[in-house]
């Protein structure tokens, strides 16, 4: 690969790492992309930017860790097509729902965590895509160790899941709050604002353009499938279907021969 070519180090099935894949892929920025083992993917990160998890986007020299961070330095990367909405207004009310539905990612995680993690199976398949057979293997006999780790580091217990979905239900309202005549959220196109929603939903809407596998919802375990089928039929859930439908554009990704 060009020296000069942005690196994403990445872990596939992680919203926050959607955001940015989006975001790279929107604006047509060829790439390459690093998948990191999960749970070996903090050391990586702290050995690349001294942060404690992906993306890094390495861009130009720089080691960019946080989501909002790498956006806004591909926005200055290359600003067409732009992210962030011209109208100083527009700007800052994209800015401020970014900042809002940013957080939402570890709730939508809790919501899915707190039975995914009694099928060791079935979570080594979701969050391990693309590694050797012998990592899934390992990764797998090793889940009651891991398990309480998990727990502990994403604070995923019945209470915070009951928390989370209620955090997810609130965030839905808002998006059925905010959508504009256009159909975006902020201002007559799309933005950093409907990029992050639905890229930080996509878990519990698992739309068919997310880019990498992830498990069809009727082989979810019973309590967030429960979940996703109550608000399957709302508005702002159809709205994220639709955003990754019109505006998930073709991966710009170049892959090393």
């Amino acid at each position: 690969m060009a020296a000069d070519r942005p690196i994403l180090w990445q872990l596939p099935v992680s919203h926050f790492n959607e955001k940015v894949r989006w975001a790279l892929d929107y604006k047509g920025i060829e790439h390459e992309r690093c998948s990191v083992v999960p749970g070996y993917h903090q050391f990586k990160a702290w050995r690349l930017s001294g942060g404690k998890t992906l993306p890094v986007l390495e861009l130009q020299g720089r080691r960019i860790r946080n989501s909002s961070d790498i956006v806004a330095a591909l926005e200055q990367y290359k600003p067409d097509p732009a992210l962030y909405p011209s109208d100083p207004a527009e700007r800052s009310a994209a800015l401020e729902a970014e900042a809002f539905f940013d957080p939402l990612g570890h709730e939508v995680r809790r919501v899915l965590f707190q039975e995914l993690l009694q099928d060791p199976a079935l979570f080594v398949e979701t969050f391990y895509v693309g590694q050797p057979e012998i990592v899934k293997r390992g990764a797998q006999a090793g889940f009651a160790f891991a398990r309480p780790v998990l727990r502990r580091n994403y604070g995923v217990n019945p209470e915070t899941a009951v928390r989370a979905r209620d955090k997810v239900t609130a965030a839905l309202d808002r998006i059925e709050r905010d959508i504009e005549p256009s159909g975006f959220l902020v201002g007559d196109s799309f933005s950093i604002a409907d990029l992050t929603a639905a890229a930080i939903l996509f878990p519990l809407v698992a739309p068919k353009e997310y880019p990498y596998p992830f498990p069809d919802p009727a082989r979810w375990p019973a309590g967030p499938r429960r979940f996703r089928e109550s608000v399957r039929e709302r508005p702002g859930f159809r709205w994220v279907e639709d955003m990754f439908r019109r505006h998930r554009s073709a991966s710009a990704e170049l892959v090393a021969a």
